[in-house]
């Protein structure tokens, strides 16, 4: 009895507790759908919110869906990624965008780049291309390059980086960096 007298006591507590934490937290977010007459769609979801720190996150994506009258797909997707924590000068952002393309041989071409702003203002840049292609044998030959681009502190001190991968049927034959 001791121990269950215990146990509501400790949870009373922490329940009047709770509500004086949440006081410095909210969060806030939106959705938006719309379907197209091609079986594709339109897409808004955003999305706000302050930790305890102070701290204000929010994100913004939209999603564009297109359906050509043979089935293709086309799709792009764009993302942006904001964290602000209290002060000056420690702002971070993050911008993503990605392109999807479906071929007509039943491979596709995506694209996705990435760009960083980070708060010591080094600047990250990386942007990926993708290219799969099938033949009629339904051979798989996959491309992938990747370039990365460091600027630390918007200096003109730019470091790029490539690398490049081709895939056959699963099996890497080429590698280039």
């Amino acid at each position: 009895m001791k121990n269950l007298f215990t146990l509501l006591a400790t949870t009373a507590i922490v329940g009047l507790m709770a509500p004086a934490y949440a006081a410095d937290v909210s969060a806030d977010s939106k959705v938006t759908f719309e379907a197209k007459d091609n079986g594709g769609y339109e897409s808004e979801a955003s999305s706000k919110a302050v930790t305890a720190g102070g701290t204000i996150k929010t994100t913004e994506k939209s999603v564009d869906v297109d359906i050509d009258a043979d089935g293709k797909v086309n799709k792009t997707v764009e993302t942006k990624a904001v964290t602000d924590p209290e002060g000056l000068m420690n702002r971070s952002e993050t911008t993503t965008a990605t392109e999807l393309d479906e071929k007509s041989d039943g491979g596709l071409d995506k694209k996705v780049t990435t760009e960083e702003e980070k708060a010591d203002g080094t600047n990250v840049t990386t942007e990926t291309k993708t290219d799969v292609d099938v033949d009629s044998k339904g051979n798989v030959e996959k491309t992938v390059k990747t370039e990365k681009t460091v600027d630390p502190e918007g200096m003109l001190n730019k470091m790029r980086e490539t690398t490049e991968v081709k895939v056959k049927n699963g099996v890497v034959v080429e590698e280039h960096k």
